[in-house]
């Protein structure tokens, strides 16, 4: 790819840029384009020679990669991606690496790698979801006649706990689980007036995927929760929220998006409290 398109000149743009070209890359720069999404931090502060080794691939195929997206060289797209750090929290500093060290910890050791990974995943989300995104999430829901939850393998979790904190408000949800295979058939019943919200995470089972392009090619509205605009629920989606892109000791987080759900649960109740008190 050539440098015939302007450069991203924000780290939003830069997302979206990412997001359109991914496709088109090879299958080495997708590599860095995965890694970069799951780890901005380290990439705005890391060389070229850290990240390429972390990526596992060659340094020059970093290079080719911010090129691809129009850059002059790496250096000035990390001035991208350093700007979204300046413009964060002024205490916000990363410290979580990759499960790299290989040295045996005590428990409490990795208990404090949770607890450390969970609240960074925790600062991400409070700083990128916008106030227009819950607003409208949260409408969403509440005009909905149905919702429907969908979510697999470590999403399960916060599928039917946001699926049983809705009841809890008298919304009609309904878990779409693929019992006995038939998680296409299930979403077949999502009616026009009712909302899908569905949460996956690498790697993304196919299921979700298939149930997902079946709604989406049927114009139903959708909610996504995953973990970065490079996952395939995030094109199929009326809305998308990205959370716990993190991974400590080979295990991927559901901090963020178990936060996430409580907190548009509660919203949503105190929405229909104010105005079953105002009817």
């Amino acid at each position: 790819m050539t440098l015939t398109q302007e450069a991203p000149a924000t780290y939003d743009a830069f997302r979206r840029v990412l997001s359109d070209r991914f496709d088109s890359l090879s299958p080495q720069l997708r590599l860095v384009a995965e890694f970069i999404v799951q780890h901005p931090n380290r990439a705005a502060l890391e060389t070229v020679a850290e990240l390429s080794q972390a990526a596992s691939v060659r340094p020059p195929t970093m290079v080719r990669f911010a090129q691809a997206l129009g850059f002059t060289g790496f250096t000035d797209m990390q001035r991208v991606l350093r700007a979204r750090l300046v413009a964060r929290t002024p205490t916000y500093k990363e410290r979580i690496t990759e499960a790299a060290d290989k040295a045996p910890k005590e428990p409490v050791g990795v208990l404090s790698d949770f607890i450390a990974s969970s609240r960074e995943a925790l600062s991400i989300l409070e700083s990128e979801v916008t106030a227009d995104d819950m607003r409208r999430a949260v409408e969403m829901l509440s005009t909905a006649e149905r919702v429907h939850v969908m979510g697999m393998r470590r999403s399960f979790p916060v599928a039917t706990y946001l699926a049983y904190n809705l009841t809890g408000f008298g919304v009609a949800a309904h878990i779409i689980d693929g019992t006995g295979g038939m998680a296409l058939q299930q979403t077949q019943m999502i009616g026009a007036r009712d909302l899908l919200v569905v949460i996956s995470y690498p790697p993304y089972a196919p299921e979700v995927t298939d149930a997902l392009t079946a709604v989406s090619a049927a114009g139903r509205p959708i909610i996504a929760i995953t973990d970065g605009p490079l996952s395939p629920l995030a094109a199929k989606s009326d809305l998308c929220f990205e959370t716990d892109s993190q991974e400590t000791h080979g295990f991927r987080l559901i901090s963020g998006a178990m936060c996430l759900c409580q907190a548009l649960v509660v919203s949503l109740g105190l929405k229909l409290t104010e105005e079953n008190n105002s009817a």
